[in-house]
């Protein structure tokens, strides 16, 4: 500091009076100041360290008592620890105590044991008094109310383990018997009979103690369902499948039991044996006798269980619906404008009185009547019928179809005239608006089948769907006939020719019908042509399996009885072998023809059908000779005659005019462009392979080599091949140069 006041003062020499004397009071001031806070912070000093002092002294006094103290604690430990021994020793006081304080324990627990055993015992008595009391009260219908008050009491105040469990049981087997005894007792309130004359709904004597009894046990719903189920068993469903028809309905008291309130339906046998009571009738009876037993038992809500009210829905929606779908078109326009209103009206009531008892109140509750609509079995009913008409459609269609398939009286139509369609012009320059089909005997089955395929089509109400129906009809009817009557169309040839004739006349008008109903939808235009296409396609295989079987049902010809007789003389009667089978051939094909002669098929059909099963004797004639390795001259004279003879039958089977004259007249009557199905000409069709194969035969047999040779090269023998021809010669001619040279012409 004195540094410092020095300082000042040598800066003050140099300086003017007035900054000398600011700088020395300036330095007197911070000398005080200085001096003032060391005198302070030594003092402080001072009485930190007193403090310090102090308190140092006073821990390390209580310190030294605390030692002492534990000292002291210590010494008693060690004098209670000899005084009470070791804790291994068994006679010591610790283990004593130990030991006696378990006992307590012990003593304690049995006495809290016994105690619950008394409260158990207690109460054990009591619920078998009161089971007692519960099984005779059960016993009398005038105690009811006081068993089902104590059964409620007692299911509240339980025990537990294996006795409860068997008094649980007991209870639930005793409510069980008085639920059964309150519904018994409100379902013999109310007596119900459906006779010859009338249906009654009458109410007995009504005892308000029942139903609270029922409210006391929490059984309304039991005792409703009961009733509910009584109401619908005894009356709804007996006047719902009644034949009889039902007036309208009163209601009186009458006097067996006093004043007992009846309801009675009238009913007549008027409708006897038809379809029994009209919609109206029905549902009029119902709603009184609903609206009859809440009146007179307003305890039981019928009115408020929806699944009641589903149920009688369900039951008139049967009755008038579901048992009895329209059929046609005609018969659902005539529901929807007649029975469906009543039906309709019908359901409304019912729901009203669920919402309310009217359709004001109901108005109040827009949301319960919208969640209630949903369970409206009549009206989902209703709203679905155009689909419910549709599926019925198909359902009976089918059947119907499947019933007409395995049908196997095999009952034959005539047609009575030609069928000639106009079903407009398609393709004008081609003139195909008109299709014929020319009069045959087909299958009754089979004319039955195309007037429902018409019927379904025209149907306005199956829409786009009939397309596909019709063509499943088709489809079945031909799958399931072909299955079921295989072995009688191929046994019986008549039979087998007329289903040819059947699957013609299926595919004609199944073309009418694609034809007319021509749309852009081309699944449906496909569906036709599958369908046409199957049935000719069946037909053409059926047609050659009944020639197949006629061919393997011809027995083979006895060649060496045939070689071994000789030609008969003039004044002699054919008796050979080789005509016994050429009459056994005759008759067959004879058999045939008359079953088959015009108008039982159209020209056509029976060319095709006696033409190949002619076709099939001559290729069995030309096998049987075809076989023989040695062949005399006389022999084969003889079998030269066989030969024309099997084809001299042909001349029995053909057609004379008076069969064909009304076909020719078809044909001259329809434009050239029409579309004849089952008649294609009548021209004569050309012979067959194997009546050419016969014909040439019977030449080969008579003519030289050299003949042979000849036309053979000129290709008159072309139905032969050079093999066949080599074999015939070796057989008819002897060993010679010159066979072998024209063998080997023939080979070339």
């Amino acid at each position: 500091m004195e540094s410092y006041v020095n300082l000042l003062q040598s800066r003050a020499d140099g300086g003017t009076q007035p900054e000398l004397q600011l700088t020395l009071d300036t330095a007197r001031q911070l000398s005080l100041a200085l001096d003032q806070h060391l005198l302070q912070t030594k003092t402080n000093i001072l009485d930190t360290l007193r403090t310090n002092s102090e308190t140092y002294t006073s821990s390390i006094s209580n310190a030294s008592r605390a030692q002492q103290t534990i000292s002291t604690l210590l010494a008693g430990v060690d004098d209670l620890q000899d005084t009470l021994g070791s804790n291994n020793s068994e006679t010591s006081i610790y283990q004593r105590l130990s030991a006696a304080i378990q006992r307590e324990h012990r003593i304690q627990h049995q006495l809290d044991g016994n105690r619950a055993v008394i409260d158990a015992l207690k109460q054990l008595s009591i619920i078998r008094n009161n089971l007692h009391s519960l099984e005779a009260w059960l016993s009398k219908e005038e105690t009811h109310m006081e068993a089902a008050k104590l059964l409620d009491e007692m299911e509240g105040n339980q025990m537990g383990g294996v006795l409860g469990e068997r008094i649980r049981a007991r209870l639930v087997l005793a409510r069980a018997v008085l639920r059964d005894e309150v519904v018994e007792r409100v379902v013999g309130m109310i007596g119900i009979g459906i006779g010859i004359e009338n249906g009654t709904v009458r109410i007995n004597a009504v005892d308000p103690a029942v139903f609270d009894c029922c409210r006391v046990l929490r059984e309304e719903a039991a005792v409703q369902s009961a009733v509910a189920e009584h109401f619908i068993s005894e009356f709804v469903r007996p006047l719902s499948q009644s034949p009889m028809s039902i007036a309208k309905p009163t209601t009186k008291a009458v006097s067996d039991p006093p004043l007992a309130p009846e309801y009675t339906v009238p009913l007549s046998d008027n409708n006897r044996g038809n379809t029994g009571s009209s919609p109206a009738a029905l549902c009029d009876a119902i709603l009184g006798a609903l609206a009859f037993i809440s009146e007179q038992i307003p305890q039981i809500p019928l009115w408020s269980s929806s699944e009641f009210l589903s149920d009688i829905s369900r039951i008139v929606l049967e009755r008038f619906l579901l048992r009895c779908i329209p059929e046609n078109q005609n018969e659902l326009s005539a529901f929807v404008d007649d029975v469906a209103p009543v039906l309709r009206n019908f359901e409304r009531k019912l729901w009203q009185q669920t919402m309310g008892g009217s359709s004001s109140s109901s108005g109040g509750n827009g949301d319960s009547a919208n969640a209630s609509k949903d369970k409206m079995p009549i009206s989902e009913a209703l709203d679905q019928l155009p689909q419910l008409y549709t599926d019925h459609r198909h359902s009976v269609a089918l059947s119907k179809t499947r019933e007409l398939a395995e049908d196997s009286r095999f009952a034959t139509y005539w047609m009575p005239e030609h069928e000639i369609h106009n079903i407009g012009a398609q393709e004008e320059s081609g003139g195909r608006g008109i299709c014929v089909f020319p009069q045959c005997a087909i299958s009754q089955s089979m004319r039955a089948l195309v007037e429902l395929a018409q019927e379904l089509l025209l149907d306005a109400s199956l829409a786009e769907g009939s397309d596909i129906l019709v063509c499943n009809v088709m489809v079945l009817y031909r799958v399931v006939f072909t299955s079921v009557h295989a072995a009688a169309l191929l046994r019986v040839p008549a039979l087998g020719w007329q289903f040819y004739l059947d699957c013609l006349y299926g595919a004609h008008h199944t073309a009418i019908m694609a034809q007319k109903n021509q749309n852009q939808n081309q699944n449906q235009n496909d569906c036709w042509s599958s369908c046409i296409s199957a049935y000719v396609h069946t037909a053409q295989a059926h047609k050659l399996k009944l020639i197949d079987q006629f061919r393997l049902g011809i027995r083979p010809v006895d060649l060496t009885s045939i070689l071994q007789s000789s030609s008969p003389s003039k004044d002699q009667q054919p008796t050979s072998p080789h005509h016994q089978h050429v009459k056994q051939a005759q008759s067959t094909l004879l058999q045939l023809s008359h079953a088959l002669r015009p108008p039982a098929t159209p020209p056509y059909v029976y060319a095709e059908a006696l033409g190949g099963c002619f076709d099939a004797v001559c290729r069995s004639s030309v096998d049987s000779i075809m076989v023989l390795e040695d062949i005399g001259v006389e022999e084969s004279q003889l079998l030269s005659q066989y030969c024309r003879d099997v084809l001299g039958i042909s001349n029995q089977l053909v057609l004379d005019e008076k069969a064909t004259a009304p076909y020719r007249e078809l044909m001259s009557r329809v434009s050239a462009g029409a579309s004849i199905d089952g008649c294609c000409g009548m021209e004569v069709e050309e012979e067959r392979k194997g009546v050419v194969r016969l014909r040439q035969l019977a030449d080969i047999l008579e003519i030289s080599r050299a003949d042979i040779v000849a036309r053979h090269r000129a290709g008159i023998l072309d139905v032969f091949s050079a093999d066949e021809l080599v074999h015939l010669v070796r057989a008819l001619f002897s060993d010679t140069p010159e066979r072998s040279r024209d063998i080997e012409l023939l080979k070339k």
